[in-house]
C-alpha cells in the first residue's frame, strides 16, 4: 500500500519591479506566464482583457515573462527589463506598464521585435 500526500501548488509572491501587474491587490489573481512573441500567449492574454471587463475591477493580473527562445528570436529582448513609468495612483493597483511595450505586443498581430532603444532607432525624431 502507497501512501500519498498532496501536493499544494506553490506560487512566487509577485515583485512589482518585475512582474507586469495591475488591478486591486485583494481581487483574485491571474497569472499568465508568456512570450511576447507567441500567438497562443497574445490569445490568452486578450481572454484575460474578457475577463477583466466581465468581472468588472474583481481581478488582478500579472505577466510573468517566459520567453521561447528556440522558437521566437526577439523574444529574450523584448522580456528585458525597461524603464518603468510611475503608477498611475498611488496604491491604486493601476499600473501604468501594463500598457507598455511588450504588452502592446501581445495585443498586436506582429511580434515584439524589442523597444526602441534596443533597435538603436532615433527616439528624438520620434518626439518631434
Amino acid at each position: 500500500m502507497r501512501c500519498r500526500r498532496s501536493v499544494e501548488p506553490t506560487l512566487e509572491p509577485l515583485d512589482e519591479e518585475v512582474d507586469h501587474v495591475r488591478g486591486p491587490s485583494a481581487g483574485r489573481l491571474i497569472v499568465e506566464y508568456g512570450d511576447y512573441e507567441c500567438p497562443y500567449s497574445r490569445q490568452a492574454f486578450r481572454e484575460i482583457e474578457r475577463v477583466e471587463r466581465q468581472l468588472d475591477g474583481g481581478i488582478r493580473f500579472a505577466f510573468r515573462h517566459f520567453p521561447l527562445t528556440e522558437i521566437h528570436p526577439h523574444a529574450l529582448a523584448a522580456a528585458e527589463p525597461q524603464p518603468r513609468p510611475p503608477r498611475s495612483r498611488a496604491g491604486s493597483g493601476t499600473c501604468t506598464s501594463c500598457s507598455s511595450i511588450g504588452s502592446r505586443a501581445l495585443q498586436d498581430e506582429r511580434p515584439a521585435a524589442g523597444t526602441p532603444t534596443q533597435l538603436e532607432l532615433d527616439v528624438a525624431l520620434f518626439d518631434r
